[in-house]
This record gives structure tokens, C-alpha cells and sequence, in this order.
């Protein structure tokens, strides 16, 4: 007989799946406790059925892979770490496959500089004072998946590194956002003034905006689709903010200059 002389199924399809050849996969849990489920071979030729049981158990984790993170401040498996007294930050924790356990051991070498507490899939630490420490940790289920990370502690001074990371945010949404749409709202209104000559204001102001508006809600709509980023309503609106007062400063640059033609004109007579 061979293994196509049967018929198999599962008792859980979801579980433990089973082919035409008897080949059998665990295949999908839905409890972090080992669950079971029974294969069953039919005979093609007299009927007899036979079966046994099956144990689906977790795939345990083959790679630790773990970020830093202080406010908008992140480094992926980093070594070194420069930090100040007080700030706020975590060492998340991710195991590749992924596992419903996530039991980290993490041990500080000077627990009056910095005191990690474990909180699930991420440690906080509470850095202390000045000096230099060193993090360690390890997955309980398997210790050769471990790290460590050297961190230097630096007083605080007048900023610390949340609030640089605080400046280098808006900077970059004041720059990088609201400010090259500004810029690009003006050009489009110079686009628009020179291909559509003499018409209201109101024609540039409506048209341009709504264009602006278009594409600052397309970057953010791509931005969604982009596995690193993400897409915000927020970045729309200051994007938004930036198209308005380009085309605010446009008017009153084409008020101001009709105003000191009209006076030259008149001088003029």
C-alpha cells in the first residue's frame, strides 16, 4: 500500500492540516498552550481506520532583535547608547519567529546609574545619575539569544536629548513640510498667473490651493502604503498650513505691487 491507498483528515483543520499524501504540518495555533488534534487515515480498499494524535507546541524564537528608543530618538540593535539623567527611555524587544513568550532577563552592571525594569516586551530604564553602565539581557527560553548595550550618562544640562529631539522634530516638519509647500504654492500661482493672464485673484487663490491640498494629501496617502512610515492627518494640515500662507504671501506681494504701480502711474501724470 502507499500513502495515496488513504484517505486523511484532521480532526482541526486550522491546527494541523494533513495532504492527499499524509503528510502532516502544524499549521495555525490560537492558544499559547500546546494544543493537540487527531489524523485519522481511512483504508480506500476495506474501510479500516486508524489514528493518532498530533501536538502542535510554539516554534521557539531563532533571533533577538531589539531598538532603543528615547522620544523621537530610535537605534536599531545598537551597541552604544549616549543618554541624560532623567530621560525617558525603553529598550523594546522583538523575537523572530514570533512567540506568545516574551520573558526577557535584564540586568543593570550599576543599578544607582541606571535600573532597568522589564514591562512585558520592553524594558524602562530609570537613568539615575551620570556615569557609565552596561545593559544586558537574554530570552529566558533560550539564553544564547541575548545583547547588550553600553550606555553613557551625561547630567542635564540645559537640553537634554528629549528636548533636542523635540527641536529637531519641529524643525523638521516646519521645514521639511509646511515650508516646501509654501515655496511650491507660490510657484504654482506663478504658474497659474502666467498661463491664465489677467484673471481675479480669486481664480490663482482657489485653483492653486486646492491643488496644494491635493498633493499634500497624496504624499500622506503614500507615506500609509510605506512599511517605515506612516501617514497623519497632522502632517496634511501642516503641509495645508504651508500651501495657505504661500498663497497669502503671493496676494500680498501682487497687492503691494499693483498699490506701487498705481501710485507710479499717477506720479506720472
Amino acid at each position: 500500500l502507499t500513502n495515496e491507498s488513504f484517505l486523511w483528515s484532521s480532526s482541526n483543520e486550522l491546527l494541523v492540516n494533513v495532504d492527499r499524501h499524509g503528510v502532516v504540518r502544524g499549521f495555525r495555533k490560537t492558544s499559547v498552550e500546546d494544543q493537540k488534534a487527531v489524523i485519522t487515515a481511512t483504508s480506500k480498499i476495506t474501510g479500516q481506520t486508524a489514528t493518532f494524535e498530533v501536538i502542535v507546541k510554539d516554534q521557539l524564537p531563532t533571533k533577538l532583535v531589539y531598538s532603543v528608543n528615547a522620544y523621537d530618538s530610535v537605534k536599531w540593535s545598537s551597541d552604544i547608547f549616549t543618554t541624560c539623567v532623567g530621560d525617558n527611555v525603553r529598550i523594546y524587544f522583538y523575537l523572530e519567529p514570533v512567540a506568545y513568550d516574551k520573558n526577557m532577563t535584564v540586568t543593570s552592571s550599576d543599578n544607582e546609574i541606571i535600573n532597568p525594569v522589564f514591562q512585558g516586551s520592553y524594558a524602562s530604564l530609570e537613568i539615575k545619575k551620570e556615569g557609565n553602565c552596561v545593559i544586558s539581557f537574554y530570552y529566558d527560553l533560550d539564553p544564547s539569544l541575548k545583547g547588550s548595550i553600553n550606555f553613557t550618562v551625561l547630567k542635564a544640562g540645559v537640553m537634554n536629548t528629549g528636548d533636542i529631539s523635540s527641536a529637531n522634530y519641529t524643525i523638521r516638519k516646519v521645514v521639511g513640510h509646511a515650508a516646501l509647500f509654501m515655496v511650491a504654492q507660490i510657484f504654482t500661482i506663478i504658474a497659474l498667473y502666467m498661463f491664465f493672464y489677467e484673471k481675479k485673484m480669486w481664480f490663482y487663490c482657489v485653483i492653486s490651493v486646492g491643488i496644494g491640498l491635493f498633493f499634500a494629501s497624496l504624499s500622506e496617502t503614500i507615506e500609509y502604503f510605506v512599511p517605515t512610515r506612516s501617514g497623519k492627518f497632522l502632517d496634511v494640515l501642516i503641509d495645508f498650513a504651508g500651501v495657505v500662507v504661500g498663497a497669502a504671501l503671493f496676494i500680498g506681494f501682487m497687492f503691494l505691487y499693483k498699490y506701487i504701480k498705481s501710485k507710479k502711474n499717477k506720479n506720472d501724470l
